[in-house]
This record gives structure tokens, sequence and C-alpha cells, in this order.
């Protein structure tokens, strides 16, 4: 009898061991909920009190604002670690959720979720020109023109220092303490190296020090222009009986010079900015139309037809009566611009600048001439151009008062042959150029000269400059000067 009520006693007990609740599985993460400066590239490790599945937990997961990522089990089935493929976003609010789901055992696992803060490191997001362009490592920065660096938080002015060259840069931040501008006034031609030295945000972190960029401070000209919708092709004598000193020829961003009938030189100018005076203007010739295709532009000239020289006698021209006629004939850029802004044709920029890079197999010309056109060009290092000497007159812009200073020239070599139009109104025929099969050029840039090719994909296309290695060509910031020749 004792036994049995033993054994009853026994299974009572089991009975009512069975019927205690169970604890669910409990979740833990390596932060703190509310968590703050939480670095960008922090793993987050899970670990709960009993062995779940991977696959159950992956599906348990989510990350607010969404972000990929990969979890890697331990091995036991408890600990975890969840990694964000690129880094979490600074200066950003998570929240990090592990849904209600079962163990291995089928006990729940209970949901918990976590939120927590990133970081931010202060540094330099970009520099950019006046224009507003990025500047990468090597481009351009026109000497004298402001150059404003961008930052990805609130900067502190006070705790924050920037050298140009190794020397403290004068800073002017703008209100909201995001970007600070400095002035290239007064720095040399040549390498410009910016340094971030110190920095510090307005909540106190510190920038990452060793941060530059190296640019090539260059030369510019100051000229007052007005941006043109698409480029305006002038026709501007180049004779050496009152055509020169011509008038905005500096403001070009490129020439094309050649002959025409008799060996008479003649210019047309390409503007993609009016200065406030081109001139003087004369009459076109058949390569003029050729590169008014090309560079689908506005063609200015003084003859050709009646209409055109009423049109250019209206208001828009005016005679300079301190010249004499023909080369008298001037043309306003204020008029440029309202003609092309009337004439609804959408705005085209063919003309690409950018970091001009040569290629290998340069060498050293401080000097060079180009017979056909009967000039030479003399290289200056200070400013990084080059003089013009045509006829034995130095070629000079009149409305600054000093000679021509070329950026870069190119001499196009192209298939040069003569027409049957009697030019001039007399017994010479005229002269014209094949600018759409491409040729060779010899380029002189800097000081230093190489060859490369040039082509047009059809006779609408602009005409694309490649080095001798196949690469693109890009022009500089200022005057191009390309000499047409005979191939």
């Amino acid at each position: 009898m004792r036994s049995r009520l033993a054994l009853l006693t026994i299974a009572v007990l089991a009975a009512s061991c069975s019927l205690l609740p169970v604890s669910p599985t409990a979740a833990d993460l390596n932060l703190k909920n509310n968590q703050v400066e939480v670095a960008t590239d922090q793993a987050l490790n899970l670990q709960f009190t009993n062995p779940v599945d991977p696959e159950k937990l992956a599906q348990k997961i989510e990350v607010l604002p969404a972000t990929d990522g990969e979890l890697v089990s331990a091995g036991d089935g408890r600990h975890f670690t969840w990694t964000p493929a690129k880094g979490w976003l600074e200066a950003t609010l998570y929240h990090f959720f592990v849904f209600p789901f079962t163990d291995t055992k089928g006990n729940s696992v209970a949901g918990r979720n976590w939120t927590f803060l990133t970081t931010i490191t202060p540094r330099v997001l970009a520099v950019k020109d006046d224009s507003g362009q990025g500047l990468a490592e090597g481009d351009d920065a026109g000497q004298g023109r402001p150059l404003t660096l961008t930052f990805n938080t609130r900067m502190s002015p006070a705790e924050t220092t920037v050298t140009a060259n190794g020397q403290p840069a004068q800073l002017s931040w703008s209100d909201d303490r995001l970007s600070a501008t400095l002035l290239t006034t007064g720095l040399p031609v040549g390498d410009l190296v910016l340094a971030l030295t110190g920095g510090k945000d307005q909540l106190g972190h510190h920038a990452v020090g060793g941060w530059q960029r190296h640019l090539f401070l260059s030369y510019t000209v100051q000229i007052a222009t007005r941006h043109l919708p698409f480029p305006a092709l002038v026709q501007i004598p180049n004779d050496g009986y009152g055509a020169r000193p011509q008038v905005g020829i500096q403001a070009a961003a490129m020439v094309f010079e050649y002959q025409t009938e008799g060996s008479i030189q003649r210019l047309t100018a390409l503007y993609t900015d009016a200065p406030n005076v081109v001139g003087p203007t004369r009459s076109g010739r058949e390569i003029s139309f050729r590169l008014v295709r090309h560079y689908h532009g506005n063609l200015f000239l003084s003859g050709l037809s009646n209409d055109a020289r009423a049109h250019l006698n209206a208001d828009p021209v005016f005679r300079d009566y301190t010249r004499a006629a023909p080369n008298n004939l001037m043309l306003l850029g204020d008029y440029m611009l309202s003609l092309e802004q009337a004439s609804g044709v959408p705005e085209f920029a063919p003309v690409k600048t950018g970091k001009v890079d040569l290629g290998a197999g340069t060498d050293d010309q401080a000097s060079f001439g180009v017979a056909e056109h009967r000039s030479s060009y003399t290289y200056d290092p200070v400013t990084g151009t080059y003089a013009k000497i045509e006829d034995g007159d130095t070629m000079s812009d009149a409305s600054l008062g000093k000679p021509d200073q070329i950026f870069m020239v190119i001499v196009l070599h192209a298939r040069e042959f003569l027409v049957a139009d009697i030019e001039s109104g007399c017994c010479t025929h005229g002269r014209d150029f094949d600018l759409d099969s491409g040729g060779a050029t010899d380029v002189y840039y800097r000081g230093k000269h190489v060859t490369g090719t040039w082509s047009a994909a059809d006779r609408s296309s602009p005409l694309v400059f490649k080095t001798a290695s196949g690469a693109d060509l890009l022009l500089p910031r200022g005057l191009v000067w390309v000499d047409v020749v005979g191939s």
C-alpha cells in the first residue's frame, strides 16, 4: 500500500512540474538602446539565451532606414553577427528590430528593438571653382578665382584650419558653416596643395587629419563677359594693313586661323562667352560654314549678301572711326547674346574643357613657328601662356591693351584646296579646307609639344582632339589658337 502511494505521489509531482511556465528565449545586443556616437563600421553582435535557427533569425531581422547586411552565425546557435554591407550612414538614427519567433526547441523568442545614432567624422566633400564645378586631384584652378571647400557637417570656423602650400589660408565661411571659400589672389602660378590641418564640427567631432587636394593654379585673364547659350563664331580679318590689333580676341574660347585667297590670313573666333566688343568683322569664307556646322553656332560676318550687310549695319553694329574702313566694323557682345536668346535654338556647349593630359611622348618646346601663317610662338613660364608674332606684329587685344595670351596652340593639318569661287571681287580663287575627314595635329601646352589627331563624327559634330595614345584631349579654360594648315 505504501509503495502504491509513493508511486502516485511521484506521478503527481511529475505532472505538476510540467505545468510550470517556461521563460521565453531572450535576445541581447552589444549596443545599448538609444546609444549615440556609434561608429559607421560597427558590427552588431546578437546573443540569445537558447539556440535559435539562423535561417529563422535572418527572416526576423529588420533595419530602418532599410540597410543591406549579412548575418553570420558563430556556430553555437546563440551568437550571431550582423554587419551592414556598405557601413552605416553618418549622423543617422537607426532602428534594429528582432521580431518574435521560436527557438530550436519551440520556445518563444521575445521580440526586441534597439535604437542607435551613428557618429560623423568631419571631412571635406569637394573643392569647387567659381563656376561650381568640382575639382579633382590634379585639376586646374584659375589664379585669382575663389575656391570653395564643402564639408559634410557644420564646422566650427575657429577650430578649423586649412593651408595653401603650407601657409594658413584665410577662409570666408557660409552662414550654415557647411562651406568655406578661400581666395587665390596673390598665389603664384603652379602647383597648389590644399590641406585640412585641423578641424572640429559644431558638435565637437574631430576631423581626421591628412586630407589634401593637389591642384594646378593656372593663369587667368579677367574679362567681363556674358555667357552665350550656344557658340557665336565671328569672322575677323588678320591682315597687316589695319586689322591688327583686333578687339575681344582674348575672350574667345577658340580662334581658327587659316589662309584665304592670295595667302591672306583670316580668323574665325568662337565665343562661348561674349565680351563687350568684338571686331573688326569681315566677310566669311567656305571654311566658316564648315565650322558653323561643326559647332552649331551663329555666324557673324560683314559680307556674302546685301541682306547680311544690311543686318550688320543695323543697331547691333557700330563703326569705330579711329580705324580706317573696312577694318572698323565692330560687333556688340550684348547684341550677340540677345540674338541668340531670341533665336529659340536649344543650348549647346560643344567646347569640352577640363584637366589637360597630353599623355606620353611629349617634348620640350618653348618656341616654335607655323610657316604657313608666317607666325612664331614663344612660351612664358610665368603665366603658362604663349605670345604670338605674325608678319612681325605682336598679336594683341586692343580692348585690354596688351598682347594676346594663348593657353594652348593646336596646329591642325587638313586637306587644303582651291575652289571655283572668285573671292575679293577679282580673279583669285578661294581656298577651302576639309574639316570632316580628320588628320594629324601638333599640340603645344605649357612648354610641351605632342602629336595627336583630330576627327569629326560627321559634318555636324564638333571636332574631337586626341593624344597620340588615342585619349581625348580636353581644352584648357582660356584662349586656344588653332592654326589650320595644309596636310
